[in-house]
């Protein structure tokens, strides 16, 4: 059986940074989904900016781009089967997480850490995926 889900991401906060001083942040952020053999079946891009955008230490750059998104379990040739989270951002190198989706009422919360080359700063990306019915 398919779900319908919602991705949002809900922003790029201050992970940290060694000086104290702002993070500087630029890029591109996404929600794909993959079927069960890795190949891509949809992108969809939450975030881009070439303009780097400044984030002070405890603070969150809102975003708040929701995308509807399907997957399934049982039926891998039809729908995709996970979801994957990540994308570029200026601080470092690109960085994913791969999601296998355990169907749940409550809304579940995912990170994406971007840390810098020698990790001495580092920016979040926040995502949260919200059930909404079967297919």
């Amino acid at each position: 059986m398919a779900v319908m889900l919602e991705v949002t991401l809900i922003g790029i906060s201050y992970g940290h940074n060694l000086d104290g001083g702002p993070l500087e942040i630029s890029g591109d952020l996404y929600v794909k989904t993959i079927h069960q053999n890795q190949t891509e079946k949809e992108s969809f891009v939450m975030f881009s900016t070439n303009t780097p955008v400044t984030i002070g230490a405890g603070e969150m750059y809102k975003i708040g781009t929701a995308v509807r998104i399907s997957i399934s379990h049982d039926q891998p040739t039809i729908f995709a089967r996970y979801i994957r989270l990540g994308g570029f951002l200026s601080i470092g190198s690109p960085k994913y997480i791969d999601i296998d989706y355990v169907y749940s009422a409550a809304t579940q919360y995912y990170r994406v850490i971007f840390p810098n080359q020698d990790v001495s700063k580092s920016a979040v990306a926040q995502y949260s995926i919200r059930w909404l019915h079967y297919i």
